[in-house]
């Protein structure tokens, strides 16, 4: 990137940079007073909530010491013990309830008027009255008692009915002791009210009648507008009151009882919880009245009254409350708008001071870099691109000097290179020339070793042999001790003669007679020369061999061989029967293991494809320390009667002129397996 981009994108990012920490404070700004706002209006109406919820226990409050007074007990027991001693006291109440509907309001029957008459309703109407004077307006709409059996026994006023007990503040007041109703309209008292519904009880607790009051809603309108006097922005905010069903009550604005709030609005009020105050963030439920902030509180009763779940909300136009965040805006854009007329006015300057000089010397430098050294610099300034340009042009005089000298190292190196790659191959090739040498110098020698052991000791044992035969012909009946000796010497002799043709096979390393061979095919001769030469009592011979197998370069003689001697060590290993597995199948080589590799000597290469044949028996297994002596000639753990202790010797040999493997797994009382990897035929590195 050139410098003066590097000027600009400076210059830029500091702009930027500004614009960032300017709009994050506007935003911070507005966070704050969205939070001080929404928390203290959150708070204030928590307090207001509570102050309806006091307002409303103090009503209460003042029926129940109005209906706990002797004298009012003593009215209401008495009436129950009048209706007790009728003898149709159920068609006596539905009678007069009938009646009592069908009268219109504005006549009182003579029934009608000695209940409402009477002493206690009375003293029910200068309770109403009491409270009426002290607070300013009338708070009970209506008041009225009935016994235990549901029927008016006195009221302030003549009510829309005679029989209460079918009524569910009736019943919920009888089982609870208190009951508050929703606020609505009352058609008896047409004024819009709380219910409130009383258990009567006498001394010792028992039922005696129900008390109704009709608390009007003055009072919570009274403490609504008294909040809305109380908070910020007034011009600009609403109150509503809601049901615990998300119904308005209540509201400053003009409105619908009983019309729901929206349903995004009282997903964040329900989402507060318990009392918990909160404020949010939400679409105006007006036509185009854009964002409002939300305040809400939850009732939660006082006392003994346990509440509604009403909830008072308070809403704010954002557009208005945030007008001053919005001013401070406006503000920081017209400051951002001057900083990048500043900012574009330096740049032309930097851009003529500083890029032009160091233009032309990008323009030198990348002359020279492409060869022409003749290249010129001319830059003419009092400050540091004048000391630059001096030391550009010694610099070129330098490099002139160092051309000629650098041209002849990188030949040299190179010679060297190429030499140290060939003195590295011919390493490698050495490396494998003389471990072949090694070992064929080794079966060389055990090969003169075993010629004349065969020829100077096959010729004494055969002579022995026929001395023996001869002795056992002459041995008179009877005498079994000499023809024991005579049978002992004669497996001795061939247990020699084996071994002397063990290490004849050993020791031989006569070319192979190689030839594209299906190791399947192999495998199944070799079965067969086993069971030939052994019975498989108790043995069972499982095969999962892979029917397409690609083939494999091989001396098929050879390789039974080496199959034969695997299956009969299994074999020996299970006296009392078992299981041998036999599988073939092909793979990619993907580990690092012995003779598998990237190194010189490995038979193969990691990646590379083979075919495996593997051998597993469920006989003794082989102890971890006669593992480590496995291919060691002559040892055996079969005894001096089981084995030369050359077989797998020998199978090793076969396997290593096949450029294959062989890997020995075992555990004691588990069984062993035997893996064989073999080279398949086409592919590089193939058996030669």
């Amino acid at each position: 990137m050139k410098i003066v981009n590097k000027l600009t994108l400076g210059f830029t990012g500091v702009v930027f940079l500004i614009a960032i920490f300017g709009f994050y404070a506007i935003y911070v700004s507005q966070r704050e007073l969205t939070q001080s706002i929404g928390s203290s209006s959150a708070l204030l109406a928590q307090e207001m909530i509570d102050e309806i919820d006091r307002s409303i226990y103090y009503r209460i409050v003042a029926v129940k010491e109005f209906i706990y007074d002797a004298p009012v007990k003593k009215a209401v027991r008495g009436s129950n013990i009048r209706y007790k001693k009728m003898k149709n006291m159920e068609k006596y109440i539905e009678d007069r309830d009938i009646l009592w509907k069908a009268q219109s309001k504005p006549v009182l029957t003579p029934f009608m008027l000695r209940l409402i008459g009477n002493d206690l309703s009375r003293q029910l109407k200068e309770m109403s009255a009491f409270y009426e004077k002290q607070e300013g307006h009338k708070v009970f709409a209506e008041i009225f008692i009935t016994n235990k059996y549901g029927a008016n026994i006195a009221q302030s006023a003549k009510t829309t009915d005679f029989y209460q007990a079918d009524e569910e503040w009736w019943q919920k007041a009888k089982e609870k002791g208190l009951y508050v109703g929703e606020i609505g309209y009352d058609d008896s008292s047409g004024v819009y009210s709380t219910d409130l519904g009383i258990r009567l009880d006498d001394e010792a607790g028992n039922f005696i009648g129900v008390v109704k009051a009709v608390v009007n809603m003055e009072d919570v309108v009274a403490i609504i507008n008294q909040l809305k006097n109380s908070v910020p922005f007034q011009r600009n905010v609403g109150l509503k009151l809601l049901t615990s069903e998300r119904k308005i009550i209540y509201s400053t604005e003009p409105y619908i009882v009983s019309v729901a709030v929206s349903d995004n609005i009282w997903e964040h009020i329900k989402g507060g919880g318990g009392r918990q105050m909160n404020y949010f963030i939400e679409k105006s439920e007006s036509p185009g009245g854009g964002q409002e902030l939300f305040a809400h509180a939850l009732s939660a009763g006082f006392k003994d009254y346990k509440g509604r779940g009403w909830v008072l909300l308070i809403e704010y136009k954002t557009k208005e409350i945030l007008a001053s965040v919005k001013k401070l805006k406006h503000i920081l854009l017209f400051v951002l708008m001057g900083t990048i007329s500043i900012v574009l006015i330096i740049w032309v300057f930097i851009s003529h001071m500083i890029s032009r000089p160091i233009v032309k010397l990008a323009d030198a430098a990348e002359k020279i870099g492409k060869g022409n050294l003749d290249t010129g610099l001319e830059i003419r300034s009092n400050d540091e691109f004048s000391l630059l340009a001096d030391a550009f042009h010694k610099m070129k005089e330098n490099l002139r000097q160092s051309m000629t000298s650098v041209d002849k190292l990188n030949i040299e190196v190179s010679e060297r290179k190429k030499a140290e790659k060939g003195l590295k191959y011919a390493y490698e090739q050495l490396k494998s020339t003389q471990e072949q040498l090694i070992h064929a110098e080794k079966l060389n020698a055990v090969g003169q070793l075993a010629s004349g052991v065969a020829h100077e000791v096959r010729n004494p044992l055969g002579i022995i042999i026929q001395g023996i035969n001869f002795l056992e012909s002459r041995i008179p009946a009877g005498e079994k001790e000499i023809s024991d000796v005579l049978v002992m010497l004669k497996d001795n002799i061939k247990r020699a003669n084996n071994i002397i043709g063990s290490l004849l096979d050993f020791s031989k390393a006569a070319r192979l007679s190689l030839q594209p061979e299906n190791i399947n095919s192999i495998l199944e001769s070799s079965l067969e020369l086993v069971k030939n030469q052994l019975q498989f009592e108790n043995i069972e011979i499982i095969k999962e061999m892979k029917i397409s197998l690609p083939q494999v370069m091989a001396d098929k003689y050879k390789l039974e061989q080496v199959f034969v001697n695997v299956l009969l060590n299994a074999v020996q290993a299970m006296p009392q029967g078992g299981r041998i597995i036999i599988r073939s199948f092909d793979k990619q080589l993907e580990g690092i293991n012995d003779g598998i590799g990237n190194k010189g000597g490995d038979h193969f290469k990691v990646g590379e494809k083979a075919v495996i044949v593997e051998f597993e028996d469920t006989g003794a297994g082989i102890s971890e320390e006669d593992l480590k002596k496995l291919f060691v000639p002559f040892f055996t753990t079969k005894g001096p009667r089981g084995g030369t202790g050359l077989g797998l010797s020998v199978s090793r040999n076969i396997l290593h002129m096949h450029k294959a493997l062989i890997y020995v797994e075992s555990r004691v009382g588990k069984g062993t397996k035997i893996t064989l990897v073999l080279k398949i035929a086409g592919v590089e590195g193939e058996v030669k």
